[in-house]
This record gives structure tokens, sequence and C-alpha cells, in this order.
């Protein structure tokens, strides 16, 4: 009788003071191993042999007991990613939302939604919160060489009406001496040669747009005309000739920002 068959599985127990080759023949047993309090049950198949110290057995595949595992924590969670704002589309036609640059210096974004007014261009894009005025900060100045627009989707369907939108000094922050503006209302981003005068103004840091549907308010005196169901643009630049347009944004004591009052209400906009 083959008293070592290659397929038992050698198991040290305490030394048995058993001296002679012992074959306990039997159809199955149910043979258990208890290590550190860790209990597993195998079945024998064949012939249990005692030899010596040893007891030789052939169990079933995978009763062999295993290191006992700590159970696992799971991973934390990683907060999520800020989103960031979307980058500006770049050339082509308005996509009608977000910021876009139709040219490598202008820069096209809408009116803001949660609040009267735009401060630019530190509000832009995200254009909501704590972005009024950082101090000593370039990003919250436009730059010499610059345009930024404002889109006004005009719908105005309200006879004689008259609405203004001001350009305003930012809140804090900017350089009186450099504050100085060309503005102009016009159907082209970053266009400033309307010849309507009502609709341009040249070297002021703040000005009053007035504005009149271009139909029904055309018996009234003053005021941009706007065709209704039509985009413009509020244009903005460093004024021409002037120290802005060559100091703005230059360094940290060079800012040159302002804001844009909406005060058109929502009814007023195809949007």
């Amino acid at each position: 009788m083959n008293t070592e068959p290659s397929a038992f599985r050698k198991l040290l127990l305490p030394a048995v003071a058993l001296a002679a080759l012992v074959p306990v023949t039997a159809a199955a047993y149910t043979l258990v191993i208890n290590e550190d309090g860790n209990e597993v049950q195998c079945t024998t198949s064949g012939d249990v042999v005692f030899s010596g110290n040893q007891i030789r057995v052939n169990v079933a595949s995978g009763c062999l007991s295993t290191e006992p595992t700590e159970p696992t924590e799971p991973p934390p969670e990683e907060p999520p990613e800020e989103e960031e704002p979307p980058p500006p589309s770049t050339g082509g036609d308005d996509p009608g939302t977000g910021l876009w640059k139709p040219q490598s210096h202008i820069y096209v974004f809408d009116r803001s939604r949660q609040s009267s007014d735009n401060h630019v261009p530190g509000c832009i894009p995200t254009e909501y919160q704590q972005c009024q005025w950082a101090q000593d900060s370039q990003y919250v100045s436009v730059k010499a060489g610059e345009v930024w627009s404002m889109r006004i989707p005009f719908s105005l369907d309200a006879s004689g009406s008259y609405l203004s939108m001001p350009l305003a000094r930012g809140e804090a922050g900017e350089n009186s001496t450099l504050s100085r503006f060309d503005v102009a209302i016009t159907k082209t981003p970053g266009a400033f040669n309307t010849s309507d005068s009502a609709c341009r103004r040249t070297n002021v840091s703040t000005y009053s747009f007035s504005f009149k549907d271009a139909i029904a308010g055309a018996a009234l005196w003053g005021g941009c005309p706007l065709d209704r169901n039509t985009m413009y643009y509020f244009n903005v630049r460093p004024a021409a000739g002037t120290e802005s347009a060559t100091r703005c944004g230059t360094n940290n004591n060079t800012h040159c920002r302002f804001r844009i009052i909406n005060r058109f209400s929502t009814s007023n906009f195809s949007d």
C-alpha cells in the first residue's frame, strides 16, 4: 500500500508517540483543525496513516486553514473637484452664451443673472461671488488693447419706453487716472464705428446709455435706438489716445476695471 500519495497534505500536529506505521482504512472521516481559534473542517478520503509523530490524510481541496483577514475600510471619499468654468470658445459665430472670443483681444460675455451688475473683468465668466475686487491682482484689470463686450439680446415691445444701462466705476481699487474708456452699442462685438452718436461715447469714466425701441420710440428724442429681437453688444475698451490704452493692467498698480449696471428687466431680453 502506498502510504505517501502525491495528493496527501501534510498536517503538523502536536507530537504523538506513535513509533510504527499504522494505516486506518475508512471511507471518510471529518477532520477538524483548530488554529488559534480559527476552526476548519475537512472531509478525508482514503486511508488515514499514523506515522511516528505525523498523521497523513487525503482531504478535499480548499479546507486548509488560512490567516484571518481584517475587514478593510472603504477608501475615504475624495472631495468633488471644483468645477472650472468652461474655456472660452474662439472664432466663428457667437454661440449666444458663455465667454466667447471672436478675436484674441475681444471678450464677449453674458450680463449677470444673479445681480444687477456685471463687474469687469473680475466677475467674468463666473460673474457671481467674491469676484468684485481682489487687491493687487492683475487678473481683475482690463488689459491695454482688450475690448470687453456684454451681450444685449434686445426684445423690448413697449411703446415709447426709455431704458438706461450705465457704465460705472468699479466699487473699489480701480485707478482713477487710468479709468478712461470708449463705449459703444453695436451689432458687432468689439466695434466702435457706429455713426449714431447716441450709441457711442469716447474717453469717459462713467456714462449712462439711454435706449429706445427703434420702432415705437422713433419719434422720441434721444436714446440709442435698438431693433427688437436683435443681438447687440455693449463694447468697452481703454480709451484710445489715453494712458489707459497703454498702461491698463500692465502691473499691480495699474488696475482698470468697470461695471455695467443692468437696469433692463428680464422681459426686455430675448433669452
